[in-house]
């Protein structure tokens, strides 16, 4: 059987998306400028702020869209505001690696209910040696991670919520944090991969009113009562679990691994900052990349035939 073929229905309006992804205006836009300079009295002893989170979280954006070092953004951003003839300065790489541990990141998301939330989490590197030294010599101890969870709108395919943990946090566990960050929200369905398959997850889609779709563990047994996961668990032991996958709708997981993907090669797969409280801002800050440039515009496929 050939392998399915599809193209991009709308390209010349995805073709314009692709390159204002480029634009320095579209990071650095007015309203930005506008909120540069932090105008708030702090209330406590000290200094107050020069810039504001506007400022930090722009800095860090064009950081993470150029793939550029602290240094590097600094001198990008003067040089920036030299060539607009605009009277600011960009805030130095020191002040920024510092704020970066408690910036408000106000992260673009799509307004009213979601019909369908897909989950899943994946690993950003935070320091240690190249992959070829790791190939030719082996990993070291002090080789760590940080893991980003997700939660991805189907239809319109921009996070709806996510968090950034350490390594040994398991997905389940940050599953209820992350729909208690939806608010009051309405969601339609729920759908995650067997690493959600526990009773506390269940417990928060309910509280949710959405409908769930996680696959039970290979040795799963039935819940009491009427439980919505036992359809699946049947599913399983009579060998038919791909067809329920199917009849659920279940695939659409996919689009959380594809927001994991554009997130690694738009921003990169290795988390800068070193403290852990400024890696999980950074984190925040790319995901608000990963909205805006969603925003811009996706591709709409049809198959071929």
């Amino acid at each position: 059987m050939s392998k399915a073929k599809y193209r991009v229905k709308n390209w010349s309006e995805y073709n314009k998306a692709l390159k204002q992804r480029g634009s320095v205006t579209f990071w650095l836009d007015e309203k930005a400028i506008a909120q540069w300079w932090h105008d708030t009295p702090n209330g406590k002893r000290g200094r107050d702020l020069t810039y504001s989170d506007q400022a930090i979280v722009t800095f860090m954006m064009l950081q993470a869209v150029y793939k550029l070092s602290l240094r590097s953004t600094e001198g990008f951003l003067n040089s920036l505001f030299n060539l607009m003839n605009v009277p600011l300065k960009s805030p130095d790489y020191s002040s920024v690696s510092k704020r970066a541990r408690t910036v408000k990141v106000k992260i673009p998301r799509p307004s009213g209910p979601v019909a369908h939330v897909v989950f899943d989490a994946t690993g950003l590197k935070v320091f240690g040696e190249g992959e070829w030294k790791v190939r030719k010599h082996g990993q070291e101890k002090r080789r760590t991670w940080r893991k980003l969870h997700l939660g991805v709108d189907v239809e319109s395919q921009q996070v709806v919520c996510e968090e950034v943990s350490l390594v040994n946090v398991g997905d389940n566990e940050v599953l209820p944090t992350m729909l208690k960050k939806m608010g009051r929200r309405k969601v339609g369905k729920v759908t995650s991969d067997g690493a959600y398959d526990t009773k506390e997850c269940y417990r928060e889609i309910a509280r949710k009113n959405a409908i769930p779709c996680i696959p039970p563990r290979s040795n799963a047994r039935y819940w009491r009562g009427d439980h919505p996961r036992n359809d699946a668990v049947k599913a399983l032991k009579q060998g038919q679990l791909a067809q329920w996958k199917h009849d659920t709708g279940y695939h659409q997981r996919s689009l959380a691994e594809t927001a994991m993907w554009r997130f690694k090669s738009l921003t990169g797969e290795r988390l800068r900052y070193h403290s852990y409280n400024a890696q999980v801002g950074e984190g925040y800050v790319r995901v608000a990349v990963l909205n805006k440039l969603t925003r811009l515009g996706m591709p709409v496929s049809e198959m071929v035939r």
